[in-house]
């Protein structure tokens, strides 16, 4: 009568759409939250990116959010998730261990760790040896906590060691020293070169691309108060980008002048003519979150037109990303 219910599984636990589309959807909504942390608001793009890994992984995005941070436009995760990560990879027979060694009997000041998990069908265990001066930093909970900030070095190292197809890419917390030098400035300059636009955003639209006479260098980026203008040609939009004329405004909201084909392929043609021109994936971020409420009306009126753009828009942030 007073027996507990079941825990829910993971697929319950995670409650994510299997379409990307809907995942977009959800993605704006969580973005607005205020329990999601601030690096991730109103950035729904990010939030699209952790659901996803979340949703290939059975994990729950809400759990594994709050673990996450964006250093210098890469994401990164906390070094508890890396355990738990192989622990629920289905790799390994049994879950990790760890053998602590102490420079005194008291066992209060540890020096290194051992680390020991054994993959299914294999009989013995696979171990690799960490010491403390390997793998400490400056943060202090070195000092207060080593023995937990060993296990989650070890853990780290033993999964892109034994088992990398679990870890693969992801950046954790205590690998950011390996990436970011001390001597490496707050802020370092980007520099960057405009890329063109696409031919086609949108089925069956036909861009205009007759040449614009009247366009000077001084003409301002944001077209949306000059309803009729034409479509500057890829060979003068090449000419202005080498002579580095074109200059990247504040993300503003790009009006429409109509509920036509026409004018949804130029919206969607301008959004990605600045998305490309854009230095970095915050920036892209900050263009789909100005304009989230026309993504929306976009992909009422054509879904397909809508997923190609978003996979135009996601090329682009891991293309930024990498960079």
């Amino acid at each position: 009568m007073n027996a507990l219910a079941p825990a829910p599984t993971s697929t319950q636990l995670t409650l994510l759409p299997n379409d990307p589309m809907q995942l977009m959807a959800l993605a704006e909504r969580l973005a607005l939250a205020r329990l999601i942390p601030p690096h991730f608001q109103k950035s729904p793009a990010d939030c699209w990116l952790v659901m996803s890994f979340c949703r290939s992984r059975n994990l729950d995005f809400m759990m594994v959010v709050g673990e996450c941070s964006v250093v210098q436009g890469r994401l990164f995760f906390s070094g508890k998730l890396t355990a738990a990560l192989l622990n629920t990879s289905g790799h390994l027979a049994n879950r990790l261990n760890y053998q602590y060694e102490y420079n005194d009997k008291d066992e209060t000041d540890v020096y290194a760790v051992t680390v020991s998990g054994r993959l299914n069908n294999e009989a013995e265990p696979r171990t690799i040896r960490i010491t403390l001066d390997q793998v400490k930093t400056n943060n202090k909970m070195w000092t207060t906590q080593p023995e937990q900030q060993l296990a989650y070095a070890g853990a780290r190292t033993w999964g892109r060691r034994h088992a990398p197809e679990v870890l693969m890419g992801l950046l954790f917390e205590g690998e950011t020293i390996d990436i970011t030098p001390n001597d490496q400035p707050a802020n370092p300059p980007q520099t960057f070169t405009p890329r063109l636009p696409p031919r086609d955003v949108t089925p069956n639209v036909t861009p205009n691309v007759t040449s614009a006479p009247n366009v000077t260098p001084n003409v301002s980026p944001n077209v949306s108060s000059t309803p009729d203008i034409p479509k500057l040609s890829n060979e003068l939009l090449t000419k202005m980008a080498q002579e580095q004329i074109v200059r990247e405004p504040m993300p503003f909201t790009i009006e429409r002048h109509g509920d036509e084909n026409e004018h949804w392929g130029a919206w969607a043609s301008e959004l990605m003519e600045h998305v490309r021109r854009s230095p970095d994936a915050a920036t892209v971020n900050d263009w789909t979150t100005a304009n989230a409420d026309s993504m929306q009306a976009f992909e009422q009126r054509s879904e397909k037109g809508y997923a190609k753009l978003i996979s135009q828009i996601n090329a682009e942030l891991n293309t930024k990303g990498d960079e």
